[in-house]
């Protein structure tokens, strides 16, 4: 492990990013192989990308089965099934083994490779605010473990926990995150480094009011204003990893109060101007595979976890906690590193569970949650963090995952 440590340092002293506002351009993504730039201009590959862990605890990851539905619940919708509008559920991608259907057709042309993949990984840990099952493998934290592949990013915060979001966990080697109360207070942090003034990483109320529409609840707003800011810090490097709790207001009563459509849309479209707003800068100082420039949309990690993507249906109006066999779901954009769609399945209507085969992807076994699933789901989020570099995530993991890597 010492010397793994040592090969990343090395790296990071080879491949470091400056604090400089990158210029925008049409930023190919990690898979592109059309253009290479001249010689003189060549840049050196991105050796990882950044991160944004969203932690749904206390019921919030439910809002974000709304946002990537389980597709056999749209293929087969009724009106009991927790979803409010099968329509805006659009099919993504051409993978009849590994189906996706994402709301309002979500990062469709928000870069290069901008589809999610869903693991059924994890368990159910109903009513907590810092999950673990898909935060920690074996000991090892998946946000303490990204800092360490993280190091040729070189940004001046390694990695920030707004509230209570967690855990974050221990890695050899990781960086200590700062913490910060709330959206306002990550603001103050990162302003006060001296990077950059107040109004260039304070959110606009024009930059919001793309983020969410007026009459947005307090707890979208605080999440679009954390995100908004990420997107406005990362311009001048001051961030590698946020890690944000999302939502945490248990949503038992979410359809019987009528308030489905309403978060479902507003977080589609807050994750969706993330992206955007990340679409138009590129990272300062490295590149894609040939040598061209980087859009932070194409080197952005977005992995949400929690504590229960609740029943998928809808019992006496209320959205209940109880999962099939007790299973847990993970939302990933790997960023073309990890193949898109559903690893694993839920079928609503023999309300059955599948697991994954984690050396080819295929559905394999019923029955409980394996463990090899979620210490894949796991692993592949690091993957996707260190763009690809199966060492990397061999330091801190012996996971099997062959069968979810893209590349």
């Amino acid at each position: 492990m010492r010397n793994c440590r040592s090969l990343l340092v090395s790296i990071s002293l080879i491949v470091g990013c400056s604090s400089s506002h990158p210029a925008v351009s049409d930023a190919p993504g990690p898979t592109d192989t059309t253009t290479t730039p001249d010689a003189a201009s060549l840049l050196p590959s991105c050796k990882a990308q950044r991160l944004v862990h969203l932690v749904g605890g206390n019921g919030g990851l439910a809002w974000f089965t709304l946002a990537w539905p389980i597709p056999s619940l749209i293929q087969n919708f009724n009106s009991s099934l927790a979803y409010d509008d099968p329509t805006k559920a659009k099919a993504q991608g051409s993978d009849a083994v590994h189906p996706l259907f994402a709301r309002n057709n979500l990062w469709a042309l928000r870069g290069t490779s901008p589809l999610a993949t869903v693991f059924v990984a994890g368990t159910n840990e109903t009513h907590t605010s810092q999950p673990s099952s898909n935060a920690v493998s074996s000991t090892i934290g998946l946000d303490a473990a990204a800092t360490v592949v993280q190091a040729p990013l070189a940004s001046t915060f390694r990695a920030v926990v707004v509230g209570n979001a967690g855990p974050f966990g221990t890695a050899p080697g990781a960086a200590t995150p700062a913490a910060v109360a709330n959206a306002s207070g990550l603001i103050d942090l990162l302003v006060g480094a001296g990077v950059a003034t107040d109004a260039q990483i304070r959110p606009t109320s024009a930059q919001l009011a793309r983020y969410v529409p007026a009459g947005a609840t307090a707890v979208e707003i605080e999440l679009a204003t954390a995100l908004a800011t990420a997107a406005n810090a990362f311009n001048f490097n001051l961030l590698s990893e946020l890690v944000l709790p999302a939502f945490q207001d248990d949503p038992h009563n979410g359809f019987a109060a009528g308030a489905e459509t309403a978060r479902a849309d507003n977080l589609a479209q807050m994750l969706d101007a993330f992206y955007a707003d990340l679409q138009t800068a590129n990272e300062p100082a490295c590149g894609n595979a040939n040598g061209g420039p980087l859009s932070f949309a194409d080197n952005t990690v977005l992995y949400v976890a929690g504590d229960t993507p609740k029943d998928f249906t809808i019992s006496g109006g209320a959205w209940n906690d109880g999962t099939v066999s007790s299973t847990n779901q993970v939302f990933l954009r790997s960023n073309g590193f990890i193949k898109p769609g559903w690893f694993g399945v839920i079928d609503v209507e023999a309300a059955a569970h599948t697991n994954f085969d984690v050396t080819t992807g295929a559905p394999s076994s019923a029955g409980t949650d394996d463990p090899m699933d979620t210490a894949a789901g796991w692993a592949s989020a690091l993957y996707a963090v260190a763009r690809g570099d199966a060492l990397s995530v061999s330091m801190f993991t012996p996971a099997i995952f062959e069968g979810e890597k893209l590349h």
